[in-house]
């Protein structure tokens, strides 16, 4: 019964600790979520913030090539009316001008679509940084999981054992009770026996 009882104790504090681990492994599960909740947030803010800035891109850029095809369609108008009207030396003044300003702006519009470039590519690193940490933390999720499942069917086999245990200890203190009864039965029998037959002078 003695080593039972420490089998019972033993059973009870290695139950109690898997209890702990269990509540501790609970906790880092649900910072493991949060933490990935955030990432999630924070991924969809960036992902929302670079689709608005490449709109936005896309739109000066489409307002910088409707303003080219402007300034083509004037040059190609200016060169049939100055053809037409002035001599060959202003006709190339005028066209030397207006090609200098549509080479500014394919150089804004260059500078622009490099600036847009370099910030899809930092916004794509940034992504895939936060991919491969939403990955660990998915994997964190995944063991902190397992753990759990193993500790739960340790802790089942460890309450069959017990539930074992407290069943072999009735039937022991059970048969140790009715040893004791039929000790006694046998004891008062041979009692009965002992006592003197009465005689006739008595």
């Amino acid at each position: 019964m003695d080593e039972d009882s420490k089998i019972i104790e033993e059973l009870r504090e290695r139950n109690e600790y898997q209890r702990a681990q269990i509540a501790h492994l609970e906790k880092a599960l649900k910072r493991a979520m949060a933490d990935q909740e955030e990432v999630k947030i924070t991924n969809n803010n960036e992902i929302q913030k670079s689709k608005e800035i490449i709109d936005d891109l896309n739109k000066k850029v489409a307002n910088f090539i409707r303003i080219i095809d402007v300034k083509n369609a004037e040059l190609l108008n200016l060169q049939t009316a100055l053809g037409q009207y002035y001599a060959e030396i202003e006709s190339k003044e005028y066209l030397e001008l207006d090609l200098a300003l549509a080479r500014e702006a394919t150089a804004r519009i260059s500078g622009i679509l490099k600036d847009a470039d370099e910030h899809a590519e930092l916004s794509k690193r940034e992504n895939e940084e936060i991919l491969v940490k939403r990955s660990q933390n998915e994997r964190v999720l995944a063991e902190g999981k397992a753990r759990i499942n193993k500790l739960e069917e340790d802790n089942g086999k460890l309450r069959r054992t017990f539930e074992l245990s407290m069943t072999r200890l009735n039937r022991m203190q059970t048969w140790l009770y009715m040893e004791e009864k039929h000790n006694e039965a046998s004891s008062n029998k041979e009692n009965c026996c002992l006592l003197p037959f009465p005689t006739k002078e008595q």
